[in-house]
């Protein structure tokens, strides 16, 4: 069953405690609505978060939760079509954009559509 999974990232604890948390929490609850609206179910078992994970040299898609979800996904463990819905793209990499790419593709590659709910896009491979 096709479902959405919500990623959520800072890198620092004093972004926690200041705005990061607080926006992001509002980003939650934007990915329901856009759920609802879509008539995707939004999977809160499997929603992902790094706290205090930077992903200017990428760790959270090495180390972090951003990991775990790649890894369910080669798994199976999140289905094919499913989205992967973020604030931003930022969230999920800050790094160099032939890096940035790399990452990408391989999320859409793997059959999962990224949600950007800051501009409302959704990156998808052809044929998905």
């Amino acid at each position: 069953m096709i479902k959405a999974y919500s990623y959520k990232r800072f890198s620092s604890v004093n972004q926690k405690e200041r705005e990061s948390l607080e926006r992001q929490e509002r980003s939650l609850l934007e990915a329901r609505q856009w759920c609802e609206e879509n008539g995707i179910p939004l999977d809160i078992e499997l929603s992902y978060k790094d706290v205090a994970v930077s992903a200017y040299r990428g760790k959270n898609a090495t180390e972090g939760n951003l990991a775990l979800f790649l890894k369910a996904v080669e798994d199976g463990k999140v289905p094919k079509g499913s989205f992967l819905i973020v604030e931003e793209l930022s969230r999920l990499t800050r790094q160099s954009i032939f890096k940035a790419n790399e990452l990408f593709v391989r999320i859409i590659n793997s059959g999962i559509s990224i949600v950007s709910l800051v501009d409302k896009k959704i990156f998808s491979a052809p044929g998905n």
